[in-house]
C-alpha cells in the first residue's frame, strides 16, 4: 500500500540529466527537485496519474487529489557543472528523508550543514519508510 509509506522518493532520469521526485503522502503534496531549475509538469503528472492506479490497483479505492498540491521549488541549490546532478538527486533523497521539506526550502545555508545539523537530532528513516521508484524519460 503506497499510501502507508511517509514519502515516495522518485529519482527521474531525463537521457542526459537526473532530478527528484518526491510524493510525500503526509502532506499530500507531489514535489519536483531539478538542481537546474527545470519545471517538469509532465513528470507530476505522471505521478498523479500512477498514484491514482496504483490506489485504484491495490486497494480498490478512487483517490481524491483535490486537496493534493504540486511544488516545483526554486530556491533549492543549483548545480554549478555539468555533471553533480546525480550527486544533487541522491542529497535531496538524503534530506527528503531526515528533514521536513518545507523547513529545508526556507533555510539558506548549504544543504550538507543543514543536513548534518538534522541527522544528529533525528534517525534517518529506515527504508520501510520510504519507497524509491526510478522514473525514466525517452
Amino acid at each position: 500500500d503506497v499510501m502507508s509509506f511517509d514519502a515516495i522518493v522518485v529519482p527521474v532520469h531525463l537521457q542526459m540529466h537526473w532530478a527528484l521526485a518526491v510524493i510525500d503522502v503526509k502532506k499530500k503534496m507531489i514535489l519536483y527537485f531539478d538542481s537546474l531549475l527545470g519545471s517538469n509538469q509532465q513528470c507530476l503528472h505522471a505521478l498523479q496519474t500512477w498514484l491514482v492506479a496504483e490506489v485504484r490497483e491495490r486497494k480498490g479505492e478512487t483517490l481524491n487529489l483535490s486537496q493534493w498540491t504540486q511544488q516545483i521549488p526554486k530556491n533549492i541549490p543549483r548545480q554549478e557543472n555539468g555533471s553533480d546532478c546525480g550527486v544533487f538527486t541522491c542529497m535531496v533523497s538524503v534530506m527528503c528523508a531526515v528533514c521536513d521539506l518545507g523547513e529545508t526550502q526556507k533555510d539558506k545555508r548549504q544543504p550538507t550543514d543543514y543536513l548534518m545539523e538534522k541527522s544528529t537530532n533525528k534517525f534517518i528513516y529506515s527504508y520501510k519508510d520510504i519507497l524509491p521508484i526510478v522514473l525514466i524519460w525517452n
